[in-house]
């Protein structure tokens, strides 16, 4: 499902490709922004493009996850997420996305290790081939970003049975604005949105996060409207589809977005249906 292969982990597990930004240097970004309480990362995501092959089929697509889930658990591959996302919109670049997540860089790249050496992927390719394809032709289409969060949503999302909404903005910082006042103003004046807007509405499922791109932004294909460069993307995620109409009724009548804008311009929503396909796991 993935076609992992061996240049492609040799790049990404042992060095830094020409497009991959170091993560210690995105860490030591938003770290620096307030050196007296810096933001702890929450997890490490990366985002697969994936393409639907000539043998595709929902039926094939759901065998051959079950068995790549069950080939990495054999294999002691068990600290990720697994997430699928529908865009809410039309691009020739996917048809979905695979979102997986990791506690942190470090697990990640021992997890992508282990599954090298144990040749999982030859295994799959044998039973389901030409069924998706994820990643791109030569991996140009992964993406790693580093997830930064300040606080937790008020109510944990029914997964097991609501298809729950996400969007993301890539936002670049206007001239002479940077990390702290970004964090300023969302851990002031946006959080005490936040617990007013659920005087009023009730326990939310709302969250988000702020994401520290894991590569050189100018450097990689980018699917439309995401613009050429960005210094991070902001993530919104609602436990349903209500719930998120809810929020950006409320949310267009503060106003508010200009203090954001002042701070960075970011892109445009783009929105997805998300599904869970795994949680993540403890460690052992």
């Amino acid at each position: 499902m993935f076609r992992i292969s061996a240049l492609f982990l040799i790049i990404s597990l042992v060095a830094c490709s020409p497009a991959e930004r170091p993560i210690e240097e995105a860490t030591q970004m938003v770290a620096e922004s307030d050196s007296n309480n810096p933001p702890e990362l929450a997890r490490y995501n990366e985002y697969l493009w994936c393409k639907q092959g000539g043998n595709f089929s929902q039926e094939s697509l759901s065998a051959s996850t079950k068995a790549w889930l069950e080939a990495t658990d054999n294999a002691g591959i068990a600290n990720f997420g697994v997430y699928n996302l529908a865009p809410k919109f039309s691009d020739p670049n996917f048809d979905r996305i695979m979102l997986i997540t990791w506690p942190d860089k470090e697990t990640r790249d021992s997890g992508w290790e282990t599954y090298l050496a144990q040749n999982i992927q030859a295994s799959l390719d044998e039973q389901f081939p030409d069924v998706e394809q994820c990643g791109g032709d030569n991996w140009e289409n992964v993406y790693g970003f580093a997830a930064y969060k300040t606080r937790d949503a008020s109510v944990a999302w029914d997964r097991e049975n609501t298809e729950a909404m996400v969007s993301y903005r890539f936002c670049s910082y206007q001239e002479n604005k940077e990390p702290e006042d970004l964090r300023q103003l969302v851990q002031g004046e946006f959080e005490a949105w936040l617990t007013k807007y659920e005087e009023t509405y009730g326990a939310s499922s709302y969250d988000f996060a702020y994401l520290a791109p894991d590569f050189d932004d100018e450097a990689v294909e980018r699917n439309e409207g995401v613009p050429l460069a960005f210094d991070y993307a902001w993530m919104d995620f609602w436990g349903n589809a209500a719930e998120a109409e809810t929020g950006y009724s409320a949310w267009a009548e503060t106003g508010f977005q200009t203090e954001f804008d002042a701070v960075a311009l970011c892109s445009e929503p783009q929105a997805y249906d998300l599904t869970e396909i795994r949680p993540m796991q403890p460690e052992a």
